[in-house]
C-alpha cells in the first residue's frame, strides 16, 4: 500500500474543517431580508429563530447587551423576550459573524428592536461596529434618564467586561451586581 504524502492529508483536513468543503452555511444562504419565529434567547442581543424549519442564530447589529453574570443581563434578556419571544420577526442581514451567526437589524411589527433595546437602556450602542447617529442619540437619552442599566452608577460596557474576563482580571464573584 502506497503512503499518502502528509501535505495531501493536511490539505484535505483543512478543506473539510475550515471551508466545509466549499459549502455555504445555512446562514450564508439566507437572503438579505428573511423572517421567522423566535424560539430561544441567548442574552439581550442574540437569539435563535426558525426560518423555513431551520434554526438560525442571530446577533443584533449595532448594539451590545450585558453578558450573562454581568449586571443587568437578566433584565436585558427579559426585555428582549417581551419584544420578540414567540413572535415572527424580520431580519435584515448585515453580515455573518465569526461564530456563524447572522448579524442583523431586527424588526417586529415594523418596530426596530435593536433601537428599542438601546432606547430603554438595556443595551449599549456598539460604536465599534455601528456609526448610527440615532443609536448614539438614543443611548445618550437613556443614560440621561437613568433607564435600565443606566441606573447603575458605574455601568461596565460588555466589551470591557469580556476583555477583563479574558485577561483573568475579573471573575463572576468580583462582578458588581447592583439591585436590578
Amino acid at each position: 500500500m502506497k503512503k499518502i504524502p502528509w501535505w495531501i492529508l493536511v490539505t484535505a483536513v483543512l478543506a473539510v474543517f475550515c471551508n466545509r468543503g466549499g459549502e455555504e452555511s445555512p446562514e450564508e444562504k439566507l437572503p438579505g431580508r428573511f423572517s421567522g419565529k423566535v424560539i430561544a434567547l441567548a442574552d439581550g442581543d442574540s437569539f435563535v429563530m426558525l426560518v423555513n424549519g431551520n434554526e438560525v442564530r442571530v446577533r443584533m447589529h449595532g448594539i451590545d447587551a450585558p453578558e450573562r453574570h454581568q449586571a443587568f443581563s437578566t433584565k436585558s434578556k427579559r426585555f428582549l423576550a417581551s419584544l420578540i419571544f414567540g413572535k415572527k420577526v424580520e431580519v435584515d442581514k448585515v453580515d455573518i459573524d465569526r461564530y456563524g451567526r447572522v448579524v442583523g437589524e431586527v424588526y417586529v411589527n415594523g418596530k426596530h428592536v435593536n433601537a428599542e433595546m438601546v432606547k430603554h437602556g438595556y443595551a449599549w450602542h456598539f460604536k465599534y461596529y455601528s456609526h448610527d447617529p440615532d443609536l448614539a442619540r438614543w443611548e445618550d437619552s437613556a443614560r440621561a434618564r437613568h433607564l435600565g442599566l443606566w441606573r447603575d452608577p458605574h455601568p461596565m460596557p460588555p466589551w470591557e467586561w469580556r476583555r477583563l474576563k479574558r485577561e483573568g482580571l475579573l471573575d463572576d464573584m468580583q462582578t458588581p451586581q447592583p439591585v436590578e
